[in-house]
C-alpha cells in the first residue's frame, strides 16, 4: 500500500468520525446515576438538577445586589424553577459563570446571562439578544430542561446532572466543575421561622364594605427582609342578610371579595382555601304546594315559590360559601419589627376571618423552613345601615343596661318617612324603637315579657350611641332567670337589624351570660329558653332577619272562654308540607296551608312585617288555627293603639287572654309562646274578642320548634 493510499484512508476515517459526531452526539457511557439534592447541601457533578433548591427570591435579590451590577432577578429564577423544575441555585451559578457575574457585554447589552448561542468564533455577534433578563432566564431554563435534562432530548447525556450536561454544553471540559464550585460558594441569606413570633394583627377602626383596612403587624425575633411581601385572605364566617335578600328578590348576589375586583398586581393568585359554612335564613314564604327547602336546619313550611326559588337560594348560599379570595396588601409604614398594611375589605357585610401570610418576592410561597405562623383575627365588616347592641348587667345587679350604637354610614331616622302610596297598617306611623324582651322555660310562668320599647327621640348619627336602663328585671317578669333579646326596629328599613349576630344573654342572679344554663334544657336536649328563635332566624320583608320578636306584658287570667262557632263547610286542617326534623325550627307565615281561618280575615301592609304583610280581623268570634307537630310554638304579631284582645286555645282548651293594645306601634311581638315537654301534634287557635274602639287582632306568623 502506497503512502498516498494510506493517507487517503486516514482522511476518510477522520471525515466519517466527524460526520458521526455531528449527527449523533456521543454519550459518556460511564455517567453515574444522579444523586438526590438536599436543600442547603452541595451541588456536585452528579447532583440531580431537576430538584427544588429551597432558595428564596428575596435572598437571591440580596445576593445579586451585594455582589453584581444585576437588578433583582430572584423572582425570575424561582419562577423558572417552579415552571420547569430546574434547580434555581444551579441556574444562578450558571448565569454568573457565563456572564462574568453580570459584567460581560453579552449580559449587559443583550440581557443574555447564559451565553446562549455565543459561539467561540464570534461570541458577541452570534449570542441571542433578549428583551429582559427575566425573558432570558425563562427561555434558557426551558431549553436546558428540554434538550439536556430530559431523556430523548437532543443533548441528553444519560442523567440530569452537570457531568452529563458538560459533554455538550461547553467546549471546556471544566465547565461543570466550575459551575458546581460557584454554586457551593453562593451564600443565600435565610431567616428561621422559629425565630420570628408574630403577634395578633390589629385592625384599626370600624370597617364597612369596600373600605381599605389599616392592619398593624408586630413581631419579635429576626428582622423581616425588605423583599418579603404580605398577602391577605378574607374568609367569610357569617355573612349578613344581603345575599339572602338578593335570592328572595331574584337578583344576582354580589361576589365575595369584589372590593378588590382585580387580581393582585404583584403576586399570583393564592391557592384558595374553602370558606367556612355561612349561616343562612329562609326567605319569606307564600302559599305553595312545593316541598320546603331546608338550609342549615331552618325549614320553611311553605317556600317562597317553586324549585326556581330553592335553586336561587342554593346559588346564593354556594356563592357565600365559595373559596375565599386572596387580596394583595400595600405597606403604608414600616418600623423595627413592625409594619402597617393597607388591605382592601370585601363588599358584603358580615363577620370574616382575616388571614395574613408572608410571601416571597413576587408573591410566590416561601420555602417551608422560612414560613411564619401569623394569628388569624376576626373582623366585622359593617353594612352602610347597621347597628350594634350590647347588653350589660346594671351596677346594682337588678337590671341591665343596653348600649345602642350606629355602626353604619347613614343616620338612623327617629321617625322614618314611609311610602304614602303603599299599603299601610293603622299603626304603621311609628318611631324607630329599641326593644328588649324576656323569655323563659318556666312552665309555671311562660309568658314573654316586653321589658323595654324605647323610641328614638332624635336621629342617631353614624358612630353615635344611646344608653338605656332596664331596672328590676326579676320583679317585672316574676322569674329568677330570663333570656333577654334586644333589637332595633326601623320602620321601612329592616337591614338596620344586625343579621347574624343574635343580641341576647341569659340574665340570672344579677349577671349576664351568653350561655344557657343546663336546667333550661328539656329531656331531649332542646333549649327551652327563648322559644322565639334568636335574631337573624326570621326573615323580614327585605329578605333579611326581622327584629327579635317582642312580647306582650304577662297575660291576665283568662276569662270564660268565648264560644267559637264551628264552620259549616270547613275543609280538614291540612298537614304541614314537610315532616318534622329533629331540633329544627319552622317558620309558618300567616298564609301557610297549615293555618285555617274562620270568618273574614284581610291583609294589611307594613314594612315592619315579615314579607311586608300581616293578616287581621276585627270581628269577634273569628278564629285562626295552626295545626303543627313540635315541642314549642310562638305567635308573632303586632301591638299598637288600634289593637284589641284575643283568646288563645291550645288543643281546644283556653289558656290565655292576650291584650294587644299599646300606645306605640310595634310590628313584631312574640304575643304568646308555649313550650311542651316533648314533640307532639297540637293546635293553636287565636280567637278575636270584643274590644270597643280598638278591635284589630293580627297574625304575622308562627314559629314552631321540634
Amino acid at each position: 500500500m502506497t503512502v498516498l493510499h494510506r493517507t487517503r484512508l486516514v482522511l476518510a476515517a477522520l471525515c466519517a468520525t466527524l460526520l458521526m459526531g455531528l449527527s449523533v452526539p456521543a454519550t459518556n457511557a460511564y455517567v453515574p446515576r444522579a444523586t438526590h439534592y438536599h436543600v442547603g447541601g452541595a451541588i456536585t457533578l452528579d447532583t440531580n438538577l431537576l430538584s427544588a433548591s429551597g432558595a428564596s427570591a428575596w435572598a437571591i435579590d440580596e445576593y445579586l445586589s451585594a455582589n453584581t451590577p444585576l437588578p433583582p432577578l430572584g423572582a425570575a429564577f424561582m419562577a423558572a424553577e417552579a415552571r420547569y423544575g430546574v434547580n434555581a441555585r444551579f441556574l444562578l451559578a450558571a448565569a454568573l459563570h457565563e456572564s462574568g457575574w453580570g459584567t460581560s457585554d453579552i449580559a449587559r447589552y443583550k440581557h443574555n446571562l447564559f451565553g446562549y448561542n455565543a459561539y467561540d468564533r464570534d461570541p458577541y455577534r452570534y449570542a441571542t439578544a433578549y428583551a429582559t433578563y427575566a425573558a432570558n432566564i425563562n427561555a434558557t431554563s426551558k431549553f436546558i430542561k428540554d434538550f439536556y435534562l430530559t431523556p430523548g432530548g437532543r443533548w441528553w447525556g444519560g442523567q440530569p446532572t452537570l457531568r452529563s450536561m458538560q459533554q455538550f454544553w461547553s467546549s471546556s471540559h471544566r465547565w461543570g466543575v466550575s459551575v458546581s464550585g460557584l454554586a457551593n460558594s453562593i451564600h443565600l441569606d435565610a431567616f428561621s421561622g422559629s425565630a420570628i413570633r408574630v403577634g395578633t394583627p390589629v385592625v384599626a377602626g370600624r370597617l364597612h364594605g369596600g373600605d381599605r383596612a389599616s392592619v398593624q403587624v408586630a413581631w419579635k425575633g429576626s428582622d423581616l427582609p425588605a423583599g418579603v411581601e404580605f398577602a391577605a385572605t378574607w374568609t367569610p364566617v357569617a355573612l349578613d342578610a344581603d345575599v339572602i335578600a338578593a335570592a328572595s328578590a331574584g337578583s344576582a348576589a354580589p361576589a365575595l371579595g369584589d372590593a378588590a375586583s382585580a387580581s393582585p398586581t404583584s403576586s399570583p393568585a393564592v391557592p384558595p382555601a374553602p370558606a367556612s359554612t355561612v349561616p343562612s335564613a329562609v326567605p319569606p314564604e307564600t302559599p305553595s304546594a312545593a316541598p320546603p327547602a331546608s338550609i342549615d336546619g331552618f325549614v320553611a313550611a311553605t317556600p317562597a315559590s317553586t324549585a326556581a326559588a330553592a335553586a336561587g337560594i342554593a346559588a346564593v348560599i354556594a356563592s357565600a360559601n365559595r373559596p375565599s379570595i386572596a387580596l394583595n396588601t400595600t405597606r403604608t409604614h414600616s418600623a423595627d419589627h413592625g409594619v402597617t398594611l393597607e388591605v382592601a375589605t370585601p363588599r358584603l357585610p358580615g363577620q370574616y376571618r382575616l388571614s395574613l401570610e408572608l410571601r416571597d418576592t413576587g408573591g410566590g410561597p416561601l420555602p417551608k423552613a422560612e414560613r411564619v405562623q401569623i394569628p388569624r383575627v376576626a373582623v366585622r365588616v359593617w353594612a352602610d345601615t347597621s347597628v350594634s347592641i350590647d347588653l350589660a348587667a346594671s351596677p346594682d345587679g337588678t337590671g341591665a343596661v343596653v348600649l345602642l350604637t350606629n355602626t353604619g354610614r347613614e343616620a338612623i331616622a327617629a321617625q322614618p318617612a314611609l311610602d304614602p302610596s303603599g299599603p299601610s297598617d293603622p299603626d304603621s306611623r311609628a318611631f324607630s324603637t329599641l326593644t328588649v324582651t324576656a323569655t323563659t322555660a318556666d312552665p309555671a310562668n311562660p309568658a314573654p315579657v316586653l321589658l323595654l320599647a324605647a323610641p328614638l327621640s332624635a336621629d342617631l348619627k353614624p358612630g353615635g350611641s344611646l344608653t338605656f336602663q332596664m331596672p328590676t328585671i326579676e320583679a317585672a317578669t316574676g322569674r329568677v332567670g330570663n333570656w333577654l333579646s334586644a333589637a332595633l326596629n326601623v320602620p321601612g328599613n329592616a337591614p338596620w337589624v344586625p343579621a347574624y349576630a343574635p343580641v341576647g344573654a341569659w340574665f340570672a342572679a344579677g349577671q349576664l351570660s351568653a350561655t344557657v344554663p343546663p336546667d333550661a334544657l328539656d329531656a331531649t336536649g332542646v333549649a327551652l329558653v327563648g322559644p322565639v328563635p334568636p335574631q337573624g332566624s326570621l326573615p323580614s320583608a327585605s329578605g333579611g332577619p326581622m327584629p327579635t320578636p317582642m312580647s306582650a306584658p304577662a297575660a291576665t287570667p283568662p276569662p270564660t272562654p268565648v264560644p267559637i262557632p264551628t264552620p259549616t263547610a270547613a275543609a280538614p286542617t291540612p298537614e304541614p308540607t314537610t315532616a318534622p326534623v329533629k331540633h329544627g325550627t319552622w317558620l309558618y307565615s300567616e298564609h301557610s296551608t297549615a293555618v285555617s281561618y274562620r270568618g273574614t280575615w284581610r291583609d294589611a301592609g307594613s314594612a315592619g312585617y315579615s314579607g311586608g304583610n300581616a293578616t287581621f280581623s276585627t270581628t269577634p268570634g273569628n278564629t285562626a288555627t295552626l295545626t303543627f307537630t313540635g315541642s314549642s310554638v310562638t305567635w308573632i304579631g303586632p301591638m299598637g293603639p288600634t289593637r284589641g284582645r284575643a283568646l288563645v286555645l291550645i288543643d281546644g282548651h283556653a289558656v290565655a287572654t292576650i291584650s294587644l293594645w299599646r300606645s306605640g306601634f310595634v310590628p313584631q311581638v312574640a304575643l304568646f309562646a308555649r313550650t311542651f315537654r316533648s314533640v307532639g301534634r297540637h293546635t293553636l287557635t287565636i280567637a278575636v274578642l270584643s274590644s270597643p274602639g280598638h278591635p284589630y287582632v293580627a297574625i304575622d306568623g308562627f314559629v314552631v320548634r321540634s
